[in-house]
């Protein structure tokens, strides 16, 4: 299945080590963690920092402010941590595990001029992977309904990666657009930004503020009789009269990744 331009051409990215993978999810896997380095990268998940910048308008606020977190985050630590998500040479991902056996991986796609992130979906035998979200100058989102992210972020499956509720919701928010999202949404994104370190001041209106302009903008979504999800963005993959819509056999094989 193919995927993104732009993940897909990252696999020309380490030369000499793609060979070694068999299939296009283990290639891509590959191009976007180890490009110049060949050994395995922690996740960045496992190593979090005490400082996050906060959003307000679409801009990163003084992440000092005490309103905000409940701990002032140490300055050099948030620019390591910022260094390692924005470095150029070892692209950082976040690995999300579903209960199909299937992977989310979320892509810091640091190219010099072409910087985005991507949103991967690998199969359960890592056989097939399928770029159904790029976030970037010419995006392609949203990729997701509020009820898919909340059913995804509840369960987990088993192995490597972030198995964590809050940090699922914020991971896999991005992607993430509603133009109709339930009553619950708002307290439900404030209680992960809570535990992700917001005050409680700061939580609810700062939800409502990432609630109300996601990055890849809102849509409106349906389902039909065989319980697969489209939209009507556009520039979403999952809008089959989009420019880049997915294909039949694609969009099947996300809807029951993700569902099951």
């Amino acid at each position: 299945m193919p995927c993104c331009g732009a993940a897909r051409s990252a696999l020309t990215c380490a030369p000499g080590h793609a060979a070694d993978l068999r299939t296009p999810g283990e290639k891509i896997f590959w191009a976007s963690t180890a490009q110049a380095n060949p050994s395995r990268p922690a996740p960045c998940s496992q190593r979090p920092s005490t400082g996050r910048p906060a959003l307000r308008g679409g801009t990163i606020t003084d992440y000092r402010d005490p309103v905000l977190f409940h701990k002032p985050p140490d300055v050099e630590d948030m620019n390591a941590y910022y260094g390692r998500l924005s470095d150029t040479t070892r692209w950082p991902t976040f690995l999300l595990p579903l209960s199909s056996g299937a992977q989310v991986v979320v892509i810091f796609r640091n190219r010099e001029g072409d910087a985005g992130t991507d949103f991967v979906l690998r199969s359960a035998d890592r056989s097939n992977a399928l770029c159904w979200v790029r976030l970037d100058g010419h995006f392609l989102a949203p990729g997701l309904s509020w009820p898919e992210l909340v059913d995804i972020s509840s369960r987990p499956g088993s192995g490597e990666g972030v198995i964590e509720h809050h940090a699922r919701v914020l991971l896999l928010l991005p992607a993430t657009g509603d133009a109709d999202p339930p009553t619950s949404a708002l307290p439900a994104l404030a209680s992960a930004l809570t535990a992700a370190g917001a005050t409680k001041d700061a939580a609810t209106p700062l939800a409502c503020e990432l609630l109300n302009h996601p990055l890849g903008g809102t849509a409106h979504w349906r389902q039909d009789g065989d319980a697969v999800m489209f939209c009507d963005a556009l520039n979403s993959r999952r809008n089959p009269a989009g420019l880049a819509a997915l294909s039949p056999s694609e969009t099947l094989f996300l809807s029951e990744a993700l569902r099951s």
